[in-house]
């Protein structure tokens, strides 16, 4: 009933509240209302396509601030050493002679106009596979071609990151992943042509969530941690994809990528073995075994 209300409210405000609640010394009522709204908009059982569940991830990690504006907030907080941003075919990119060390280094469109190139022997391309922004690593380039934000020590002058700018991402961003992580356990079968087909679709219909993904990383080094902290804690992704025993979607979902993964040949025997005694030995919800996969 909590969620029904708060998805028939104005975004915006909803995760303007929202976020004030979960500042608050006391802010269990804050997080019921967040997880039971989140229950509701990522539910990996509505279609994939369904663009409302991304506008409200978009409103509750900006905490009511529109979001092109809290890209830009975020971003002034970049306190990385070296860009790292990664783009995908078509992309235009820059490549200076004069500045690399490698032949292969190449820069954004931000970092090379933000560097100093002046008479150098430089050109612009069109990315055919894709890649990455060499600029602040001095394993690839010359120093002097980085640009203002990456140039050595410059990291250091960026000022400390408010505490509750990214606390929202920190909450909502881990249900989102689970919720691609479910959508495409549930496309995936056995690979024959057909379904392979089918598991395409579903990347094809995950297009604008892989896009949002990718527009969070080049919020900068700020945002990034947030991700690599939520991708490699481990007691998170076992709590999540595991699912609640309430939760009976989410056990199903994770039950049947362990029958996948059993089948794929991604484990050896000794672990199969393993796992299936350990299934035995804690019975039906099978945690260790599950645990032994992982």
């Amino acid at each position: 009933m909590m969620a029904a209300s708060l998805l028939r409210r104005d975004k915006r405000a909803t995760a303007a509240h929202l976020k004030a609640d979960l500042t608050r010394t006391d802010n269990s009522s804050g997080l019921r209302q967040l997880q039971e709204l989140l229950d509701a908009v990522l539910n990996p059982e509505k279609p994939a396509a369904d663009t409302d569940a991304l506008d409200w991830c978009k409103c509750l990690i900006a905490g009511g601030e529109g979001f092109e504006e809290f890209c830009k907030t975020v971003h002034s907080y970049d306190n990385a050493t070296l860009c790292g941003l990664v783009w995908t075919a078509n992309f235009v990119a820059y490549r200076c002679r004069t500045c690399g060390i490698s032949p292969c280094m190449s820069l954004c469109a931000e970092c090379f106009n933000n560097g100093d190139h002046t008479s150098h022997d430089f050109n612009m391309f069109r990315s055919q596979a894709g890649g990455a922004c060499d600029c602040g690593d001095s394993n690839v380039m010359r120093d002097s071609g980085f640009c203002r934000r990456h140039q050595l020590g410059t990291g250091e002058n960026v000022p400390s990151i408010p505490r509750d700018l990214l606390l929202m991402s920190e909450m909502v961003l881990p249900r989102f992943i689970l919720c691609i992580i479910q959508y495409l356990r549930d496309g995936y079968i056995e690979p024959d042509t057909s379904v392979e087909r089918d598991l395409q679709k579903v990347l094809q219909q995950l297009e604008p969530q892989i896009t949002f993904l990718e527009e969070l990383t080049k919020m900068g080094g700020a945002m990034r941690t947030v991700l690599t902290k939520i991708l490699t804690n481990q007691q998170t992704y076992k709590e999540l994809s595991m699912g609640q025993e309430e939760n009976l979607y989410a056990k199903k979902n994770y039950d049947m990528y362990l029958s996948a993964l059993k089948n794929s040949g991604l484990v050896s025997v000794e672990e199969k073995t393993q796992g299936a005694a350990a299934d035995i030995a804690v019975g039906a919800e099978g945690g260790a075994g599950a645990m032994v996969l992982l």
